[in-house]
């Protein structure tokens, strides 16, 4: 037992992205716990949430991020179990000093880690305003990363750019594919991304082999950091997940780097990667999509009408997946998690992803689109329901709704509609300040319409395709 950790409690990450994040996540997994890593920057009542949700034990931490809880909630931080960081004594709670540089203590014996005892939570956005924890088992993690190091032969002589936050799914491949594989792998903080130019320079002279984010990162690096004039010579694999990249960017991207091999990795956090697809050949002109592919080959995937059954023939419907990486479920939310799934007496448990597909001749999977309201922004996922319940709270607010738009230039757009009580005075400006203090950054609203009334629909409930 380490710091009274028993196996399978939750420690809460409040760690920016650093050396010592790495150590923190080995450390609670060698010791049999359950990391959660909750973004640093996320607003501190939205971090509580996550953290009360899933019940951590402790939390590790620095003296800022801690600080930013006490301030909120004094009596939360000293109700933990213990809280691990630097010179933070003076802080309410049962602190302990951690300075990952000294010479460590190993305790007389750690737990024995079962394969399928979570290993990590990951949230992600809840339609009904709550977040959801994604919880991943020790089997699930290990077998996608299995995958990812023999797909993309990663070895020793690889050196992997770490772009996604770790509480984003796409640094599992950064992290632990690196460290499977002997590899290295070079954290980029918030702060390295104010210059797109510096971060070319750090791709290069670092030596970078194979990059993985979304696509937008690649694009702004492309149209800001100067990388469509500057051959990386080094750079071997270029992978991208989390949306749509605009085949136009996408065409130039491999143009301008014409060395590289090119893969678009496709699935929700509850799977990771559930398929994918190597580009043989830059896009022509007239190619207006690209497909997500086939399975990995660790998984199984079934497209399903919306009653359950499969369909065939290069029908329309939900892509199913079932194998090794798929969730256990969502943390202490039984009813979501089994909504969340189809059990199939003949081939067992199947994972609805929500997320429309066709497969054509060969078998390869073709993304229509969401079945529900979910939409994705620079790779993270966002449920505009919970958009929408940060909106509800605002005093003044009578009806709020919040619709995204697509544009080719900037991406993913969310616009919130709002009404106010009678007698109550909204601006702009005072309804983005309300959901900054509520949501993370990427879920903020670009646009504020205020309307006196929304419209409804003949049954009475808010007609959002008629919001102009």
């Amino acid at each position: 037992m380490v710091l009274g950790l028993e196996p399978g409690d939750r420690v809460g990450l409040l760690l920016p992205k650093s050396v010592d994040s790495i150590i923190a996540m080995l450390g609670v997994l060698t010791a049999g716990g359950v990391y959660v890593p909750v973004d640093e920057q996320s607003p501190a009542p939205r971090q509580q949430a996550l953290l009360e949700d899933c019940g951590v034990r402790g939390i590790i931490g620095t003296r800022d991020t801690i600080a930013r809880l006490v301030e909120l909630d004094a009596s939360f931080v000293s109700g933990l179990g213990f809280l691990l960081g630097r010179d933070c004594r003076q802080l309410p709670g049962r602190w302990h000093d951690w300075e990952p540089s000294a010479q460590p203590r190993a305790p007389a014996s750690l737990p024995e880690v079962a394969p399928d005892q979570a290993a990590y939570i990951l949230y992600t956005s809840g339609s009904t305003g709550r977040p959801k924890g994604v919880t991943v088992s020790h089997r699930g993690a290990r077998a996608f990363v299995d995958w990812a190091v023999r797909t993309f032969r990663i070895d020793a002589s690889d050196r992997l750019a770490n772009h996604a936050q770790l509480s984003f799914d796409l640094s599992v491949l950064d992290v632990f594919g690196a460290l499977a594989a002997g590899a290295s792998v070079h954290l980029l903080t918030p702060a390295d991304w104010v210059r797109p130019d510096y971060m070319v320079d750090l791709l290069l002279n670092r030596q970078i082999t194979l990059w993985y984010s979304v696509p937008s990162a690649l694009s702004l690096l492309e149209t800001e950091g100067g990388l469509s004039r500057r051959p990386l010579p080094s750079l071997r694999r270029v992978l991208f997940a989390g949306e749509v990249f605009p085949v136009p960017r996408l065409r130039s991207l491999m143009r301008a780097q014409p060395e590289a091999q090119y893969f678009n990795l496709f699935g929700p956090t509850e799977t990771n990667v559930c398929t994918w697809h190597a580009l043989r050949t830059v896009p022509s002109e007239t190619t207006n999509s690209i497909p997500i592919g086939r399975p990995c080959d660790h998984l199984r995937t079934q497209v399903r009408t919306a009653t359950g059954s499969p369909v065939r023939d290069g029908g329309e419907g939900e892509l199913c997946v079932a194998g090794p990486s798929v969730m256990l479920g969502y943390f202490g939310n039984d009813a979501v998690t089994e909504a969340a799934f189809w059990t199939d007496a003949d081939t067992g448990r199947w994972y609805r992803t929500g997320d429309r597909v066709r497969a054509d001749q060969d078998g390869t999977y073709w993304f229509l689109g969401r079945r529900d309201r979910q939409v994705k922004r620079r790779g993270y996922r966002i449920e505009l329901g919970e958009v929408e319940a940060a909106l509800a709270q605002m005093p003044g607010v009578r009806d709020a709704v919040a619709v995204a738009t697509d544009d080719q230039t900037q991406g993913t757009r969310i616009t919130a509609w709002v009404a106010p009580e009678p007698g109550a005075a909204l601006d702009t400006l005072t309804v983005k300040l309300h959901c900054g203090r509520l949501l993370p950054r990427y879920m903020v609203p670009d646009t504020v319409q205020v309307r006196p009334e929304l419209p409804r629909t003949a049954t009475g409930k808010l007609d959002r395709k008629h919001l102009t």
